[in-house]
Protein backbone atom coordinates (compact mmCIF):
# COMPACT_ATOMS: atom_id res chain seq x y z
CA UNK A 1 0.00 0.00 0.00
CA UNK A 2 1.30 3.09 -1.27
CA UNK A 3 -0.56 6.35 0.04
CA UNK A 4 -3.80 4.47 0.54
CA UNK A 5 -3.38 2.75 -3.00
CA UNK A 6 -2.52 -1.05 -3.76
CA UNK A 7 0.57 -0.82 -6.07
CA UNK A 8 2.28 -3.67 -7.73
CA UNK A 9 5.82 -2.72 -8.86
CA UNK A 10 9.94 -3.35 -7.94
CA UNK A 11 10.73 -0.70 -5.11
CA UNK A 12 14.74 -0.02 -3.70
CA UNK A 13 14.00 -1.76 -0.98
CA UNK A 14 13.85 -5.45 -3.36
CA UNK A 15 17.33 -5.34 -4.38
CA UNK A 16 20.62 -5.01 -3.02
CA UNK A 17 23.14 -2.51 -3.54
CA UNK A 18 25.02 -4.10 -6.22
CA UNK A 19 22.10 -4.69 -8.13
CA UNK A 20 21.19 -1.08 -8.01
CA UNK A 21 24.57 -0.24 -9.17
CA UNK A 22 24.01 -2.56 -11.83
CA UNK A 23 21.09 0.12 -13.00
CA UNK A 24 21.85 3.58 -15.00
CA UNK A 25 19.98 6.98 -14.16
CA UNK A 26 17.33 8.14 -16.75
CA UNK A 27 15.22 10.97 -16.90
CA UNK A 28 11.84 10.42 -15.03
CA UNK A 29 10.17 13.98 -16.51
CA UNK A 30 9.02 13.95 -19.93
CA UNK A 31 9.35 17.27 -21.83
CA UNK A 32 12.94 17.37 -20.18
CA UNK A 33 16.49 16.80 -21.76
CA UNK A 34 17.26 13.09 -21.67
CA UNK A 35 21.38 13.54 -22.81
CA UNK A 36 23.03 12.31 -19.88
CA UNK A 37 20.18 9.02 -20.01
CA UNK A 38 22.48 6.04 -19.02
CA UNK A 39 25.64 7.35 -18.03
CA UNK A 40 25.80 7.47 -14.53
CA UNK A 41 25.09 5.13 -11.71
CA UNK A 42 22.65 5.58 -8.83
CA UNK A 43 24.34 6.96 -5.95
CA UNK A 44 25.04 6.29 -2.79
CA UNK A 45 24.66 8.60 0.72
CA UNK A 46 28.04 8.01 1.21
CA UNK A 47 29.18 8.85 -2.23
CA UNK A 48 26.45 12.00 -2.25
CA UNK A 49 28.75 13.08 0.81
CA UNK A 50 31.97 12.85 -0.40
CA UNK A 51 31.39 14.86 -3.67
CA UNK A 52 30.03 17.41 -1.64
CA UNK A 53 33.08 17.20 0.67
CA UNK A 54 35.33 17.31 -2.66
CA UNK A 55 33.48 20.25 -4.35
CA UNK A 56 33.76 22.22 -1.58
CA UNK A 57 37.26 21.86 -1.10
CA UNK A 58 37.75 22.35 -4.85
CA UNK A 59 35.67 25.67 -5.35
CA UNK A 60 36.71 26.91 -2.05
CA UNK A 61 33.25 27.12 -0.37
CA UNK A 62 30.82 25.02 1.93
CA UNK A 63 28.41 23.20 -0.07
CA UNK A 64 26.14 21.11 1.85
CA UNK A 65 23.35 18.50 1.25
CA UNK A 66 19.66 18.56 2.32
CA UNK A 67 18.38 14.84 2.39
CA UNK A 68 14.69 14.02 2.23
CA UNK A 69 13.36 10.99 3.40
CA UNK A 70 9.96 10.26 2.46
CA UNK A 71 7.45 8.18 4.22
CA UNK A 72 10.11 7.39 7.23
CA UNK A 73 7.08 5.39 9.26
CA UNK A 74 7.25 3.29 6.25
CA UNK A 75 10.39 2.89 5.80
CA UNK A 76 10.22 1.85 9.26
CA UNK A 77 7.69 -0.69 9.65
CA UNK A 78 7.03 -1.34 5.80
CA UNK A 79 3.07 -0.35 6.11
CA UNK A 80 1.85 2.83 4.31
CA UNK A 81 -1.53 4.42 4.23
CA UNK A 82 -1.32 7.81 4.57
CA UNK A 83 -3.42 10.59 3.66
CA UNK A 84 -1.16 13.58 1.63
CA UNK A 85 -3.36 15.91 4.05
CA UNK A 86 -1.04 14.94 7.57
CA UNK A 87 2.37 13.45 7.71
CA UNK A 88 2.06 9.55 8.14
CA UNK A 89 3.83 9.79 11.54
CA UNK A 90 1.30 11.22 13.15
CA UNK A 91 -1.41 8.90 11.41
CA UNK A 92 0.67 6.39 13.43
CA UNK A 93 0.57 7.95 16.87
CA UNK A 94 -3.09 9.05 16.44
CA UNK A 95 -2.41 12.48 16.64
CA UNK A 96 -5.40 14.88 14.25
CA UNK A 97 -3.14 17.72 13.09
CA UNK A 98 -2.88 18.39 9.36
CA UNK A 99 0.26 20.21 7.33
CA UNK A 100 -2.17 23.49 7.30
CA UNK A 101 -2.05 23.13 11.89
CA UNK A 102 1.79 22.99 11.31
CA UNK A 103 1.96 25.87 9.58
CA UNK A 104 -0.31 27.76 12.12
CA UNK A 105 1.68 29.41 15.09
CA UNK A 106 1.38 26.73 17.57
CA UNK A 107 2.28 24.51 14.79
CA UNK A 108 5.27 26.22 14.25
CA UNK A 109 5.89 26.42 18.21
CA UNK A 110 5.63 22.51 17.93
CA UNK A 111 8.29 22.48 15.30
CA UNK A 112 10.40 24.69 16.99
CA UNK A 113 10.99 22.27 19.87
CA UNK A 114 13.12 19.66 17.55
CA UNK A 115 13.76 21.68 14.62
CA UNK A 116 15.93 24.75 12.49
CA UNK A 117 14.00 25.14 9.71
CA UNK A 118 10.64 24.84 8.25
CA UNK A 119 10.21 23.17 4.86
CA UNK A 120 6.24 23.97 3.31
CA UNK A 121 4.71 23.58 0.68
CA UNK A 122 5.19 26.91 -1.02
CA UNK A 123 1.41 27.74 -1.62
CA UNK A 124 0.85 27.61 2.33
CA UNK A 125 3.41 30.74 2.00
CA UNK A 126 1.35 33.44 -0.32
CA UNK A 127 -2.63 34.29 -0.22
CA UNK A 128 -4.24 33.99 -3.66
CA UNK A 129 -7.24 35.21 -5.13
CA UNK A 130 -9.23 34.05 -8.04
CA UNK A 131 -9.91 37.19 -10.14
CA UNK A 132 -10.13 35.48 -13.60
CA UNK A 133 -7.16 36.03 -15.08
CA UNK A 134 -5.47 33.58 -17.40
CA UNK A 135 -1.61 34.06 -16.52
CA UNK A 136 0.09 31.15 -17.40
CA UNK A 137 -0.02 31.10 -21.10
CA UNK A 138 -1.77 27.88 -21.45
CA UNK A 139 -5.27 29.95 -22.75
CA UNK A 140 -7.21 28.04 -20.14
CA UNK A 141 -8.16 29.64 -16.71
CA UNK A 142 -6.83 27.22 -13.83
CA UNK A 143 -5.75 26.59 -10.27
CA UNK A 144 -2.08 28.24 -11.61
CA UNK A 145 -3.88 31.74 -13.04
CA UNK A 146 -4.44 32.64 -8.98
CA UNK A 147 -3.52 36.45 -8.04
CA UNK A 148 -1.05 36.26 -5.19
CA UNK A 149 -1.97 38.74 -2.78
CA UNK A 150 1.10 38.27 -0.59
CA UNK A 151 2.29 36.65 2.34
CA UNK A 152 0.14 34.42 4.40
CA UNK A 153 2.40 35.37 7.74
CA UNK A 154 3.93 31.71 7.79
CA UNK A 155 7.44 33.08 6.90
CA UNK A 156 6.91 36.05 9.16
CA UNK A 157 5.43 33.84 12.65
CA UNK A 158 8.57 31.58 11.54
CA UNK A 159 11.33 33.62 11.68
CA UNK A 160 9.72 35.37 14.66
CA UNK A 161 10.14 31.83 16.04
CA UNK A 162 14.14 31.63 14.50
CA UNK A 163 12.95 29.33 12.20
CA UNK A 164 14.47 29.35 8.90
CA UNK A 165 12.22 28.76 5.76
CA UNK A 166 13.05 26.47 3.07
CA UNK A 167 9.69 25.95 -0.05
CA UNK A 168 9.41 23.93 -2.63
CA UNK A 169 9.84 23.03 -5.74
CA UNK A 170 10.22 25.48 -8.44
CA UNK A 171 10.38 24.18 -12.09
CA UNK A 172 11.18 25.96 -15.04
CA UNK A 173 8.54 23.39 -16.83
CA UNK A 174 6.07 23.85 -14.43
CA UNK A 175 5.01 27.57 -13.14
CA UNK A 176 3.01 28.49 -9.97
CA UNK A 177 0.43 30.56 -9.20
CA UNK A 178 0.44 33.48 -11.35
CA UNK A 179 3.75 33.15 -13.05
CA UNK A 180 4.94 32.15 -16.86
CA UNK A 181 8.43 33.44 -15.82
CA UNK A 182 10.19 30.38 -13.05
CA UNK A 183 12.77 32.81 -12.64
CA UNK A 184 10.08 35.60 -11.51
CA UNK A 185 8.67 33.07 -9.41
CA UNK A 186 11.42 32.42 -6.91
CA UNK A 187 12.26 36.33 -6.87
CA UNK A 188 8.97 36.61 -5.18
CA UNK A 189 9.17 33.93 -2.76
CA UNK A 190 13.03 35.30 -1.91
CA UNK A 191 11.19 38.85 -1.88
CA UNK A 192 8.56 37.37 0.56
CA UNK A 193 11.57 36.42 3.03
CA UNK A 194 12.02 32.83 2.04
CA UNK A 195 15.80 31.27 3.45
CA UNK A 196 16.20 29.12 1.02
CA UNK A 197 13.99 27.09 -2.04
CA UNK A 198 14.32 23.64 -3.56
CA UNK A 199 14.50 23.39 -7.20
CA UNK A 200 14.91 20.94 -10.13
CA UNK A 201 17.07 24.00 -12.01
CA UNK A 202 19.89 25.86 -9.99
CA UNK A 203 20.71 27.69 -12.79
CA UNK A 204 17.27 29.57 -12.86
CA UNK A 205 17.35 29.58 -8.32
CA UNK A 206 20.79 31.12 -9.15
CA UNK A 207 19.83 34.11 -11.58
CA UNK A 208 17.09 34.55 -9.45
CA UNK A 209 19.42 35.33 -6.12
CA UNK A 210 21.62 37.57 -8.02
CA UNK A 211 18.75 39.71 -9.41
CA UNK A 212 17.97 40.31 -6.27
CA UNK A 213 21.45 41.54 -4.56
Amino acid sequence: MVDGVETEDWFASDFTLAEIKTLRAIQARSGRSTAYDGQFQIPTLDEVIALAKEQSAKTGRMIGIYPEVKHSTFHGSMSLVAPHHKPYDFVVKGDSRSFGDLVKPAGLDFIKTYADAVGPWKPYLVKTVNDGVERSGDSTLALNDRRIDGSTGVIENAHARGLLVHTWTFRNDASGYGFKDPQAEMEYYMKLGVDGVFTDFPATGVAALNALR
